[in-house]
């Protein structure tokens, strides 16, 4: 019997999975514009110690790590230019040799650190299409929304938006974050 924490329910459960014996385990993995370091990598270890604790309780894992190689913005107030684009231009190569740069440090990396290969890597790029197609159905069924600058999530539409969290909405204070946002078009009804 495995246990983890549910962060729903706030408290240790018994593992089930929704079809029995079988996981489908995703983890997000780097940005591939710069050398990852020992935080970034911890997450890697702590994604392949679950793994390797399912697979030691007989489950078979289908474990998923992505890379994302395109469109990671700084912080909300970027222009358009992506950590990627950003990181080509500091090293003079194009977005797509950077990300072939960093993904081979970084999978010499995890090899040297003895963790699994998962099931399945895709890189963002080989899914853009995908995405759109989900941005344009959030549209569509009106949970986005979009301004001059952005797509944005419409919360208030979704009722059980903060039950992983446990914020409160009301008590959500515009502006409090880290992040620059300065997009007089994004909702504020959420607040």
């Amino acid at each position: 019997m495995l246990q983890l924490y549910n962060t729903l329910t706030r408290q240790k459960e018994q593992f089930t999975p929704i079809t029995p014996g079988k996981v489908l385990f995703y983890h997000c993995g780097p940005t591939v514009y710069w050398t990852q370091h020992i935080g970034n990598l911890r997450g890697m270890m702590m994604g392949d110690l679950l793994r390797r604790s399912l697979e030691y309780v007989g489950f078979v894992v289908k474990h998923v790590r992505n890379y994302t190689d395109v469109g990671h913005l700084t912080s909300d107030s970027d222009t358009g230019e992506d950590k990627m684009e950003k990181g080509a231009k500091r090293e003079g190569m194009t977005p797509e040799k950077i990300a072939k740069k960093y993904i081979d440090i970084f999978e010499s990396d995890t090899k040297a650190l003895n963790l699994l290969e998962p099931t399945f890597k895709p890189r963002a790029t080989e899914y853009i299409f995908q995405m759109i197609d989900i941005i344009s159905t959030l549209l569509a069924k009106g949970f986005a929304y979009t301004t001059d600058l952005a797509v944005y999530f419409e919360v208030t539409k979704f009722s059980s938006y903060t039950a992983l969290s446990h914020q409160q909405m009301d008590k959500i204070q515009e502006g409090a974050g880290k992040a620059d946002v300065s997009d007089p078009r994004k909702s504020r009804s959420a607040f």
